[in-house]
């Protein structure tokens, strides 16, 4: 299943890319004009597909990944304003209209591209080492010498905290702990990544490697409010949103209301379409019993009495909330998702099954 079909609402059109990389273009344009009295940043280096690429899906494909070997290609300051002389609110814009690009793939073709895009930034900067070494007539570094000191790169640090915010940021629409998998590896194993910074990527590569896509979600037995005690493995549906929320998290409220906004949910949870299991995850009971009716009465509202997720660390739980998505076999579709792919995913199945 392609991150396409799952993320429907989002996912790209030739049409929505093509407008826009030209508005991105023309705001570049606008501003340069602005600038032209001082030094001119340069313009992001657009990518264009080749005109022999007709299909849609080859085009999308093509720019998942080609999108950054010309940027990777530039050389030029790097500051708190600019990467590689462009400025950095310009690549941030394009790394958002590239998350686009690489969510309307397969989970496999969007990982390689990530994987990539690493391997053209860490390219990039040694090849920016050697060209100041170059200027200041020293020797110059070779890529291959594992005892080169090549760490703290401002391109390098630049690049990747922008895409580690991307994809790992709670807060990041964008955010896929199945994508940043290959990025956070490649920077646990590189000799530019600092060394301080590397048991941390070691934790979030380790992290993100639960549970990864298709894998099948981890059992746990729960209770409800009347003591009834229950377990993920028994809830049979077409499709199950397993959801991690607090009483009294206005985060939480807020994708509850976004679920209870699709009143088609009611009838596929009635006709067994849909399960909506939501869990407390943490130890202050009471307070959660005192909130237990405020969730939909046709969900499945309980707590995790044994304390396992968090202790056991069957799903790392980030931050509250958090959803997961599963198909009737228990298999993880979508991992701590925003709840828009998670709507996405609903209304292209509702939809689907309207046009049946």
């Amino acid at each position: 299943m392609s991150i396409r079909a799952i993320i429907s609402r989002y996912a790209v059109t030739l049409t929505v890319i093509v407008c826009l990389i030209a508005s991105l273009q023309s705001c570049r344009q606008r501003n340069t004009g602005r600038t032209a009295a001082t030094v001119s940043p340069k313009e992001f280096p657009v990518p264009k597909p080749p005109s022999m690429l007709t299909d849609e899906g080859d085009i999308i494909r093509w720019l998942g990944e080609h999108y950054w070997e010309s940027f990777c290609s530039l050389s030029g300051r790097t500051d708190s304003a600019h990467v590689v002389g462009v400025r950095l609110n310009d690549v941030r814009e394009h790394m958002a209209a590239y998350m686009q690009i690489i969510h309307s793939l397969s989970i496999e073709e969007a990982s390689r591209d990530v994987a990539q895009l690493y391997d053209l930034i860490a390219a990039a900067q040694m090849r920016l080492f050697r060209e100041a070494q170059s200027e200041r007539g020293g020797d110059t570094i070779e890529s291959d010498n594992p005892e080169a000191k090549v760490q703290g790169g401002a391109f390098y640090e630049t690049m990747t905290q922008m895409v580690c915010g991307f994809l790992y940021d709670p807060n990041s629409i964008w955010r896929s702990e199945d994508l940043y998998l290959p990025f956070v590896s490649a920077l646990v194993d590189s000799p530019l990544t600092a060394d301080e910074k590397r048991p941390g990527y070691r934790f979030e590569q380790t992290m993100c490697s639960l549970n990864p896509y298709m894998s099948t979600a981890p059992d746990f037995s729960f209770k409800d409010a009347r003591g009834r005690i229950g377990n993920l493995n028994s809830v049979h549906a077409g499709h199950i949103i397993l959801f991690f929320s607090n009483p009294g998290c206005q985060s939480c409220k807020d994708i509850i209301d976004a679920l209870c906004s699709r009143t088609y949910l009611d009838s596929m949870i009635q006709s067994g379409r849909l399960a909506i299991v939501n869990i407390y995850i943490d130890e202050e009971i009471d307070t959660w019993l005192s909130y237990e009716k405020e969730y939909p009465r046709n969900w499945i509202n309980a707590y995790d009495y044994k304390g396992v997720i968090n202790s056991d660390e069957l799903y790392f739980v980030r931050a509250i909330p958090s959803v997961y998505l599963l198909d009737s076999e228990h298999r993880i579709l979508l991992k701590d998702a925003p709840v828009e792919r998670i709507l996405a995913f609903l209304d292209a199945q509702q939809t689907k099954e309207q046009n049946n």
